[in-house]
């Protein structure tokens, strides 16, 4: 953000917002272009064959106990976070397997 800030030559006491910084230049928000990334590699997976494998990947289970502290997040369980956050209807999130 600081390298776009300098394109047009403001500083930190303009303090103007990131949002608007963006909007003048006319880029997009990097974390909505990861989502639409991540959304695309998702559905991808879910239309390859079922011995490939990208999608092994994404379904494979841990066998074994989990170590003592918190379980950590799974990417596939983000990404259906993702996907019904996004009110995307049933063609991505009915895929996914819970565990």
């Amino acid at each position: 953000m600081r390298f776009l800030k300098s394109l047009l030559d403001l500083t930190r006491r303009d303090k103007q917002r990131n949002v608007d910084v963006r909007g003048k230049l006319i880029q997009d928000n990097i974390a909505d272009e990861i989502r639409n990334y991540e959304q695309y590699w998702l559905e991808h997976v879910n239309r390859v064959g079922k011995n490939r494998l990208p999608k092994i990947a994404l379904l494979y289970q841990l066998e074994g106990k989990g170590g003592i502290c918190r379980p950590r997040r799974k990417w596939r369980e983000q990404d259906y976070l993702i996907a019904t956050g996004l009110s995307i209807t049933g063609r991505i999130a009915v895929n996914l397997p819970r565990s």
